[in-house]
C-alpha cells in the first residue's frame, strides 16, 4: 500500500503517470521520502545526485519549483521524473527529455569578453566556497559512517541476545553494508574533488567557454554551482 502512488494523489496505468482529481491523503514529499526509505536511501532532500535540477527549475504553468523522484510503474520499473507539486497542476516530464532540453539552452549561452576576463576572481571565489562545502560534507558523512558502525554493534547485540530472528539479522546487515559502501563511496569522490588553484581556473575557464559539456561532465555540487 505505501508503493502506491494514488495516496500522494497520483494515477498511474502501465507507463502513464497523471495528477488525480482526487484529495491526496499524504502530501508528496511525504510519499518520495518513505519510497526513498524503502529503497534503502535517505529521506527526501532538496540536492540529489539523480535530479540537480530538482528546486532550481519551475512550472512553466503556475512558476512553483520542480521536485522530483523516481516513480514505480505496475509493471515494478523505476522512472525519473520531474514534476510539479501544486494541486491541479499536471506539468510532468521525464527526467531525460527535461534534463536534454535543459542542455540545449545551455549550449546557446556563449560568454563575453568582460566575464572571460573575470575567470581567476570567479575561479577564485567558487574554490572558496566549494572548499568550505566539500569541509560540511566531510562532516556530515563521517557522522553518517560512525552511525552505521554503531547501528551494526546494536544489530549484533541484538542477535545475540535473541532480539532478531536469523532472517531480520540478515537483512540489518545488508542494509548497513550497502549504506556504509555509499557513504565511502562518496567520501572517496569528495578527496578526489580536492584541486588546486590553477586546476580550478582552467575548469572554470572550460565551463564558461562551453556550459553544455561542463554540465554533461560534471557532478552533482559542479552542475549546481553552475
Amino acid at each position: 500500500m505505501v508503493r502506491n502512488e494514488f495516496y500522494a494523489g497520483w494515477i498511474v496505468s502501465g507507463d502513464v503517470r497523471v495528477k488525480g482529481t482526487h484529495d491526496p491523503l499524504i502530501s508528496e514529499d511525504l510519499f518520495i521520502a518513505v519510497q526513498a526509505r524503502l529503497d534503502g536511501g535517505q529521506p527526501h532532500q532538496k540536492e540529489h545526485e539523480d535530479f540537480p535540477l530538482r528546486g532550481f527549475l519551475r512550472c512553466a504553468g503556475c512558476d512553483k519549483t520542480l521536485t522530483a523522484g523516481w516513480v514505480r510503474g505496475r509493471n515494478g520499473q523505476r522512472y525519473a521524473r520531474y514534476w510539479c507539486w501544486r494541486k491541479g497542476c499536471k506539468a510532468a516530464a521525464s527526467k531525460e527529455e527535461l534534463e536534454d532540453h535543459f542542455c540545449i539552452l545551455l549550449a546557446q549561452i556563449q560568454p563575453t569578453a568582460e566575464l572571460l576576463a573575470k575567470l581567476p576572481t570567479i575561479a577564485a571565489r567558487t574554490w572558496e566556497t566549494r572548499k568550505e562545502q566539500i569541509a560540511e560534507d566531510a562532516k556530515a558523512l563521517t557522522r553518517r559512517l560512525e552511525e552505521q558502525r554503531a547501528l551494526n554493534l546494536r544489530t549484533i547485540k541484538s542477535k545475540i541476545d535473541g532480539h532478531l530472528s536469523d532472517e531480520d539479522f540478515r537483512t540489518m546487515k545488508t542494509s548497513i553494508a550497502e549504506e556504509t559502501a555509499r557513504i565511502e563511496e562518496t567520501m572517496k569522490s569528495l578527496d578526489a574533488e580536492k584541486s588546486s588553484y590553477r586546476d580550478l581556473v582552467q575548469q572554470a575557464e572550460a565551463e564558461v567557454i562551453n556550459f553544455e559539456r561542463a554540465w554533461r561532465e560534471g557532478g552533482l555540487h559542479r552542475n549546481r554551482e553552475l
